[in-house]
């Protein structure tokens, strides 16, 4: 299947270039479509759209589990992770109504990859920028970090365990949760900033919006599923946080900045609900256990 990445108003495509990102999450919502509505039309393209292969880093996390090593000539200076995390979340959506083998056994290879290639040693963080020819990190120790996405992960590499991947994979989980606490909760508001280096310098001080979501879900979940107790205080200091500037109860939605951070209020609008409705997905998993 193909997606256009954009499309105008009267549904006509406006630009229609492969975009890795879009793609990740056209698996994750066919998958959850299909879920709820058992229409096998979804499904179909949830599953169409994952054999596209349009993710290198999936493709050189198939390499990497089957030879130890790339061959992959990356087109383009730079990579991202976040298409290949939120293509992670997309399979592990797609294999809970599958089953599939063949799916479980890309989420195995892109997990072996991450930790085998992608997360760094000591600090267990993941750098938001590679060099796209061999995985290395952008700009060494400068490389960003985006602490939110480091939060995300650990959340989705649990869950995964949760679903059979091996308990190891726990240890990279809470190597990269650690990470984003100690260098990334402010002590005075209880929020997750936005950015730090490797070496854990501070980076970008900004709060956003999603990266608190995040951060509620990771601490709700680890507290509940793998008994880190301490984790309520956290929780509960980033829900307050959120609630005081990013939840707006008026309208029943999330906003991309509060008043009090934004030095435009102009700038400040409703949000697309995929962050939040995650974190609230999450919490109601686990009252019903």
């Amino acid at each position: 299947a193909g997606w256009y990445k954009s499309v105008d108003r009267s549904g006509k495509p406006a630009n229609g270039s492969v975009h890795t990102y879009g793609y990740s999450f056209a698996v994750f919502a066919m998958a959850h479509a299909y879920s709820v509505t058992r229409d096998d039309r979804y499904l179909a393209h949830s599953i169409s759209t994952w054999k596209s292969d349009v993710w290198p880093g999936l493709t050189a996390a198939r390499e990497w589990g089957k030879k130890g090593r790339l061959t992959v000539n990356q087109s383009g200076k730079s990579w991202s992770q976040n298409p290949f995390m939120h293509l992670f979340e997309a399979l592990l959506a797609l294999y809970e109504v599958t089953n599939s083998k063949e799916i479980w056994d890309d989420i195995e290879a892109m997990a072996n990859f991450l930790d085998a290639k992608l997360l760094l040693k000591p600090c267990g963080c993941l750098p938001e920028w590679y060099v796209a020819n061999d995985f290395s990190p952008l700009d060494g120790n400068e490389t960003r970090l985006y602490l939110g996405h480091q939060v995300e992960w650990a959340f989705l590499l649990s869950h995964a365990v949760e679903l059979g991947l091996e308990p190891r994979y726990l240890d990279t989980a809470d190597g990269l949760l650690s990470f984003a606490l100690r260098h990334g909760i402010s002590e005075e508001t209880g929020g997750l900033q936005a950015t730090s280096t490797i070496d854990g310098k501070e980076g970008n001080k900004s709060y956003w919006w999603w990266a608190q979501a995040e951060l509620m879900r990771v601490t709700l979940h680890f507290a509940q599923k793998r008994g880190r107790k301490d984790l309520y205080q956290v929780f509960e200091k980033a829900q307050t946080f959120a609630r005081m500037h990013f939840i707006d109860l008026a309208r029943k939605n999330w906003t991309n900045k509060s008043p009090y951070f934004a030095d435009n209020r102009e700038k400040i609008r409703q949000v697309i609900g995929y962050h939040w409705m995650a974190f609230y997905t999450e919490a109601l998993r686990l009252n019903q256990h």
